[in-house]
């Protein structure tokens, strides 16, 4: 009972508390479905949800409406803007106080948005994002674990230090400040909007908190081409959050470069066996050539649109 009088004094009492917003783009509709499936198991139940589709031929109207009956579900047409843009149009149409974002290739634990309700009772802040723990789940793709390592590492090494991010996979936000830190940046073209946002976020003096609880795991396969083309697009992505960054005359992100890259070197061997950890190195160094050339070719190519 007292816990139930907690979330009455927090607002838990209105419907719906956290809006969860979906962008999805040309996914397989297994996928879509699947993430659906997994809301509609959560055990927390005052929530919405907006699927954002970016531009697909043929949009999810079919997959959403099937959902129907068990969730409150709606789904919005973007017309190819990019994941942040879709995120923001999905922010703007949301009812809930908190704003929870995943993806379409996501399934989030049925303790998920419970986790990340405990945590705002606890805490009783109204200025903190909350970030959860993603776990890769195609556990024989050598491309997607070496992926889901990178973020991990990035997330143990950035956790004190200027430059700490949540990816957008797991977050929770409140809509309010979402709302007055201007959302996510639609000119960041490529992954890095959850960089960009986070560092507006501390900027601005809000806190951030990881819930290692509130779980979401994550299935996306990767190829050698796959696994190279969105690390050549993480360094496009860095390009423009680094130009954007330069103007907020922002604390700088100093990286003891030999500390950083010996630290990613040894993470793997950390969390995986000998031969397992090793193949993991070499995809993690594959990574980071990846990410330069795409940095560097957007540097060369074209200034950002103000």
């Amino acid at each position: 009972m007292g816990k139930n009088r907690e979330f009455e004094s927090m607002g838990f009492d209105n419907e719906p508390f956290f809006s969860v917003i979906i962008p999805t783009l040309k996914r397989p509709s297994r996928r879509l479905q699947n993430c659906l499936e997994a809301l509609a198991g959560q055990s927390f139940r005052s929530f919405e949800i907006i699927v954002v589709d970016d531009g697909s031929d043929f949009p999810p109207g079919e997959i959403v409406g099937n959902f129907a009956d068990r969730l409150d579900v709606q789904l919005v047409l973007n017309n190819r803007l990019g994941p942040a843009s879709a995120r923001n149009l999905g922010a703007k149409m949301a009812k809930g106080k908190m704003l929870a974002f995943t993806d379409d290739d996501c399934e989030p634990a049925p303790d998920w948005l419970q986790k990340m309700a405990d945590s705002i009772v606890i805490t009783k802040e109204s200025n903190i994002a909350l970030g959860g723990r993603t776990v890769n789940v195609m556990n024989n793709n050598l491309f997607s674990i070496a992926s889901q390592c990178l973020i991990s590492y990035l997330y143990s090494y950035f956790q004190n230090r200027p430059g700490r991010f949540f990816t957008t996979n797991n977050i929770v936000l409140p809509v309010k400040l979402f709302g007055e830190i201007g959302g996510f940046d639609y000119r960041i073209p490529f992954a890095a909007e959850d960089r960009d946002l986070f560092d507006r976020w501390q900027y601005m003096g809000y806190g951030m908190q990881y819930i290692q609880e509130a779980v979401v795991y994550h299935k996306h396969s990767f190829t050698l081409f796959s696994y190279l083309k969105q690390h050549m697009a993480y360094g496009q992505g860095a390009f423009f959050y680094h130009r954007l960054r330069s103007g907020r005359k922002h604390l700088p992100i100093n990286i003891d470069q030999k500390k950083f890259y010996l630290g990613m070197m040894r993470f793997p061997f950390s969390h995986f066996r000998n031969i397992k950890a090793t193949l993991i190195v070499l995809l993690l160094v594959i990574s980071q050539v990846a990410y330069a050339i795409g940095y560097f070719f957007e540097w060369g190519r074209k200034p950002l649109h103000k």
